[in-house]
Order: structure tokens, then C-alpha cells, then sequence
């Protein structure tokens, strides 16, 4: 039976590769990780805003020809930006401690054995205040799911924290769409029972069922949903 990758292994298995110099292919991918499309785009997304806001020394890059991505300087990087990457992965609470423990141990065979202990000293005191209990789940995972299931149009279930409570509310809907905005991951949900479109925070968000039947969300109600990304969200 092939190994079932979660999207933190995904993420890390490729990302290491790339630094590795190494390059990876939307398709191959798909196969090595039996995954559709979808999730290996927004890991990929994932993957790119970090890099991007956080230690610009690392640069994404795609060959149309060969039809690949990878990372420049085919994994030549700084001591300071690994330590980079690793406040990154800490601060976007993505990981666990011993998986950005991990990331840390294969990252080590691209510094000089003369940085390897400060490295290691680094490591501890980002981890020692570290909230192990990542309480709101996978993040990428459940962007994954939002977005595959605003493709085929299946119904979710979920549970979602509201914003000043200390209570859960239960929810039944459509992902209609999933977008970045101000640091946070929002989804853009059709709820059937109350014929309302809302703004939902990814993270917030701490069960996802999904149903087997589909629903389509009326013309009316795409139109607001399309609205509610125009708009600062109101809804945490």
C-alpha cells in the first residue's frame, strides 16, 4: 500500500527537495503523493507567501520549457536564512515542534559544521515558547479540502470558532472559493439551512465532514459571495 502523505509532509518533503537543488513537477507530483491538482497548488502557495514575506534570499522560480519548479541557488543559503525559514514555519503555526525540528535536521546539511551548533541553540530557543498544541489543526489541510470541495460543489459540515467566545456554532454549506488576505486564509461559504453567504477564517475552522451530495449555490448568492472578497472581512 503507497504512503499517504498529510500536506505538512508534503510541504516539507518538497520544499527540501527544492533547496536540495532539485526540481518538481505539478504531475509528478500528483503521483508521487496520490493528490489531485488543487492541494499541491495551495501548498505550493503556501510555500511561496512564506518565502516571499519572509526571507526574500530564497527565490521561486518556474521553467516554462522544462515545466518544473524550483528553488534559485540549487540550495546554497545563508545561516541566516535558515534560521529564517525556521522562525517562518514557527510563526505561521503550520508545523508541530517535531516536525520544524525535522526541517531543522535536514536544513543542518546546508550550513557550515562551524554554524551547526549555534543552529542547534537557535532551534531550542524558538521552539521553548512554542505553542505545541496547534490546536486549530492543519492549516494547509483544510485549505486543501475547502478548495477541492468548491470545485465539485460538495456539501461540508464544520465546526468554527467564533470570534470573543467560548463556544463552537455548527455549520452546514458550500466552499465557494478560498483567498489570502492580511496574513490569514479566509473561505467564502454558501450556508444552505440559513440562505446566507459568509466569510469564514481557515484556522477557525476546526472540523470539516464531508458530505456525499452536492448542492448548487444560486446565481444570486455567487454574486455575493464574489462581494464578500472585496470587503474587509467582518466575520472571525
Amino acid at each position: 500500500m503507497s504512503k499517504k502523505y498529510s500536506s505538512r509532509e508534503r510541504i516539507i518533503d518538497m520544499f527540501l527537495q527544492m533547496l536540495d537543488g532539485g526540481t518538481i513537477n505539478y504531475k509528478d507530483a500528483m503521483e508521487k503523493y496520490i493528490i489531485s491538482l488543487k492541494p499541491i497548488q495551495v501548498d505550493f502557495n503556501i510555500m511561496r507567501r512564506i518565502a516571499s514575506e519572509r526571507f526574500p534570499e530564497l527565490e521561486f522560480y518556474y521553467d516554462p520549457i522544462r515545466k518544473v519548479h524550483g528553488i534559485k541557488n540549487h540550495g546554497k543559503i545563508s545561516f541566516g536564512a535558515i534560521v529564517t525559514i525556521l522562525v517562518a514555519m514557527a510563526g505561521m503555526k503550520e508545523l508541530t515542534k517535531s516536525e520544524i525540528r525535522e526541517v531543522a535536521d535536514s536544513l543542518s546539511l546546508f550550513v557550515a559544521d562551524d554554524k551547526k551548533s549555534s543552529l542547534k541553540k537557535v532551534l531550542n530557543k524558538l521552539l521553548h515558547d512554542y505553542d505545541l498544541s496547534v490546536k486549530n489543526g492543519d492549516l494547509s489541510e483544510k485549505v486543501g479540502v475547502l478548495c477541492d470541495h468548491s470545485l465539485d460543489k460538495r456539501i461540508i459540515s464544520f465546526t468554527y470558532h467564533e470570534k470573543n467566545k467560548t463556544t463552537v456554532q455548527e455549520y452546514e454549506g458550500v466552499s465557494y472559493t478560498v483567498y489570502f488576505n492580511n496574513e490569514h486564509f479566509y473561505a467564502a461559504i454558501y450556508l444552505i439551512n440559513k440562505k446566507e453567504s459568509r466569510l469564514f477564517r481557515v484556522e477557525n475552522i476546526q472540523k470539516i465532514t464531508v458530505k456525499k451530495h452536492s448542492f448548487t449555490i444560486p446565481a444570486v448568492a455567487k454574486n455575493e459571495l464574489d462581494e464578500l472578497q472585496n470587503n474587509i472581512p467582518h466575520h472571525d
